[in-house]
């Protein structure tokens, strides 16, 4: 069986335990050595507490990974595919330094083994550090006339990259690089995560949820704290899947968690389409959408926010495309740039917007492979069909106008707060010393928040922005301790 990737952060994170680590090997030990800091695959250079050389602690969880199953291994042939892979990282532009190789205790005698192969730390490319020149110019420039400047990367993948790349630390420290509400997980709220655990209580009723819900805490507890009491709760990757559950299972009601931004709007529209079409009764959706526009609105009149500029989400524009955020620009005189992912992007970006302080505020679009000013006309057409917008809750912010989405009149046969005669809650106080709020709003960064790395890990979460993969926390926690 040829190698495939590992699945879900969550399977990662079972899939090595360090008590469970035989060996490590390394290859090519010395090239690229310099920073002392060879475990992590930042492309700037990136501390961490646990990087020690020969340690046998857990590799980087986002370090490349091949997952290989096989009822009889054979050493010679697991070391010749580390070097095929090691060769094939370094053809990619890695100046690899070690291949770490984690066998578990059943790799050798018996069932599947599982083996992993992080090929680590590779250097910024000639435009990244060039680009990377450029933006500590620009701010130097700019701060001989200012305190400093701040930044929002409204979206969670772009928090991640950002830490994972190292970016933050490389930049110049008077430019900040702050989190906003661009995680979908992250802003949904405790009273409608306590919704979907009185759900999952019900006879006879299944709750359907992406992967990053089932530990996010609430009021009442966790979706997985449901499912380990007996709830029926499982994880898809697509509300699709969910539709193909209820249609196998017709004497069970299926309720589908809608959460997501305007990029995930869209496929379960389509689901929704695909059920009435099927005549399937036994399929709904609680829907928790958000979009980010209004959101934005809200930051941007706040004044204790003080944010200088918007790295606009990708993936949310590729949908929505980039007129909905003129009013940034002609109301508030904030200079936005759409970004793709790369940290190369990343950077173009962010000097995008450096320009602007220094000229003229606009709208730049630097993520022109994939967003169109216009979006996909498709999938607006396919929100607008099903959902109408409606006022929406927001973790850490409160209730925005028109900032969320809800099925319409005719199609609130598969509204499950319809159907189950669900009531509107509003959000209790949040756990006991979290600020996640404050993160998200960009207001602090989870390093300041007490509870960050000592009671709040990705182990015992106290805040979804500690669960999801996508949250500040975890990304701070990951990349940048």
């Amino acid at each position: 069986m040829g190698p495939r990737e590992i699945g879900s952060e969550g399977e990662r994170e079972r899939c090595v335990p360090a008590s469970r680590v035989l060996r490590s090997v390394s290859a090519d030990d010395n090239a690229g050595e310099g920073d002392g800091c060879h475990c992590l695959p930042g492309r700037f250079p990136v501390r961490r507490k646990d990087c020690g050389r020969g340690s046998p602690g857990l590799a980087p969880l986002d370090s490349p990974l091949v997952r290989l199953s096989h009822t009889t291994v054979c050493k010679n042939i697991i070391y010749g595919i580390c070097l095929i892979y090691l060769q094939t990282q370094r053809q990619a532009g890695f100046s690899a330094t070690t291949v770490r190789v984690l066998l578990s205790h059943a790799s050798f005698d018996c069932g599947p083994g599982l083996f992993i192969i992080p090929v680590v730390k590779r250097a910024p490319s000639g435009s990244e550090q060039q680009l990377l020149m450029l933006v500590n110019e620009r701010v130097k420039r700019l701060c001989q006339e200012r305190d400093g400047i701040r930044l929002m990367e409204v979206c969670g993948t772009h928090t991640m990259a950002i830490s994972a790349s190292g970016i933050r630390r490389a930049v110049d420290p008077r430019l900040k690089l702050l989190s906003g509400p661009g995680c979908p997980v992250c802003v949904t709220t405790d009273a409608e995560i306590d919704t979907a655990r009185k759900l999952a209580e019900r006879q006879g009723l299944v709750v359907v949820t992406f992967g990053d819900m089932i530990r996010v805490p609430g009021s009442l507890g966790s979706l997985a704290e449901a499912k380990a009491e007996g709830a029926d709760i499982r994880v898809v990757y697509s509300p699709q899947d969910g539709l193909k559950m209820a249609m196998a299972e017709p004497e069970k009601e299926f309720v589908f968690l809608g959460v997501g931004f305007e990029t995930t709007a869209p496929t379960v529209a389509a689901t929704v389409l695909a059920a009435a079409e099927r005549r399937v009764e036994n399929f709904s959706v609680l829907t928790m959408f958000k979009l980010i526009p209004p959101a934005l609105e809200f930051i941007a009149s706040a004044k204790k926010m003080k944010i200088d500029g918007f790295i606009l989400p990708g993936h949310v524009s590729t949908i929505i495309g980039s007129k909905p955020y003129e009013f940034l620009v002609q109301r508030f005189g904030l200079p936005c740039c759409i970004t793709g992912f790369e940290p190369a992007d990343i950077l173009e970006g962010i000097l995008l917007l450096l320009e602007q302080l220094e000229h003229c505020p606009r709208l730049a679009i630097q993520y022109r492979r994939s967003v169109r000013p216009e979006g996909n006309r498709v999938a607006q057409q396919l929100i607008n069909d099903i959902f109408e917008v409606t006022d929406a809750e927001w973790r850490g912010i409160g209730r925005i106008r028109n900032s969320g989405l809800r099925l319409k009149p005719d199609w609130q046969k598969f509204d499950a707060r319809v159907r189950f005669g669900l009531r509107s809650a509003r959000s209790s106080r949040p756990a006991s010393g979290c600020r996640c709020g404050e993160v998200l709003l960009g207001l602090m960064i989870p390093s300041e928040c007490r509870l960050f790395g000592r009671v709040c890990t990705p182990e015992t979460p106290k805040g979804p922005c500690m669960v999801s993969s996508e949250g500040a926390c975890a990304a701070y926690y990951r990349y940048e301790r």
